[in-house]
């Protein structure tokens, strides 16, 4: 949870999302040992070296697939710039009964300059890892 919270003020003060409800999730079962890593009331760190997967959610009235890319590529350097490292990305919105979600988005594939590219062929269909799922009119 007190990640979530730092991932919102980053996306409110970087992104300019003031209302945004992104969230970390940890993958606590990928590494056998990770119950040692953690103790009850432990003081947070970012650094917990398990994999963690941030998901951007906020409402946009632009759907557009270049729209998203532009939106999680800023989102990753202002995580990089904050000292925030993830295994993968993923979005979500929900805005006037329209719903995108994209998921399994990887560091490399933001960084790889191809991410509207790579979303676009993940509509078609999931062979580069991504899932991108539409609703609604877009």
């Amino acid at each position: 949870d007190e990640y979530s919270v730092i991932v919102q003020k980053i996306v409110a003060t970087e992104l300019g999302a003031t209302e945004n409800t992104s969230y970390v999730l940890y993958d606590i079962d990928a590494i056998p040992t990770s119950q040692d890593m953690l103790a009850l009331d432990m003081k947070f760190d970012k650094n917990v070296p398990l994999p963690s997967v941030v998901t951007i959610r906020l409402d946009v009235e632009d759907y557009s697939l270049a729209n998203i890319a532009t939106i999680l590529e800023d989102a990753h350097q202002a995580f990089l710039t904050n000292g925030c490292i993830f295994n993968q990305y993923g979005f979500f919105t929900e805005i006037k009964g329209k719903t995108m979600m994209v998921l399994d988005v990887t560091p490399a594939a933001i960084e790889s300059g191809e991410l509207a590219s790579l979303l676009e062929n993940a509509t078609n269909n999931s062979a580069s890892g991504i899932t991108v799922h539409i609703s609604g009119d877009r």
